[in-house]
């Protein structure tokens, strides 16, 4: 009877850790950003994407990143934007056939961290962009 009525009271311990585990899941909605990168109308080689919510704006959304690739960067839902402003921040390299520097994964820098404030929705969607010279 003890070993039982043991077993039943663990049993409701475990199943209440369960349920409030699941109901108080703070998991936000996150969506895919997918989009093309240009500097000078060229597709960006390599770089990296970052994407900070802007909590000057309200925004306290988790951070996203991702390396852009051949001119495209794709940042997957598990990691993606939950919407609202964000500031984008954005670097770019050139060929890493050209690239005499230490890291073979990039070429010569293209530009200075290009950075931008911007408003994405809270789906998932697409945003290129085109930095050009002037706004460097």
């Amino acid at each position: 009877m003890f070993v039982a009525r043991r077993t039943l009271v663990l049993a409701i311990i475990l199943g209440d850790l369960v349920g409030c585990s699941a109901s108080n899941s703070n998991e936000l909605d996150r969506y895919a950003l997918t989009g093309e990168v240009t500097f000078r109308g060229e597709p960006v080689h390599n770089g990296t994407i970052t994407l900070e919510p802007d909590s000057a704006k309200g925004n306290t959304g988790p951070a996203s990143t991702a390396r852009i690739e051949g001119g495209m960067y794709q940042i997957e839902p598990s990691r993606g934007i939950v919407g609202g402003a964000y500031v984008a921040r954005l670097t770019g390299y050139g060929d890493t056939e050209k690239n005499s520097g230490p890291d073979p994964d990039f070429g010569p820098p293209l530009f200075e961290e290009y950075k931008v404030r911007l408003e994405l929705p809270a789906e998932s969607s697409t945003r290129s962009f085109e930095i050009t010279p002037e706004e460097n």
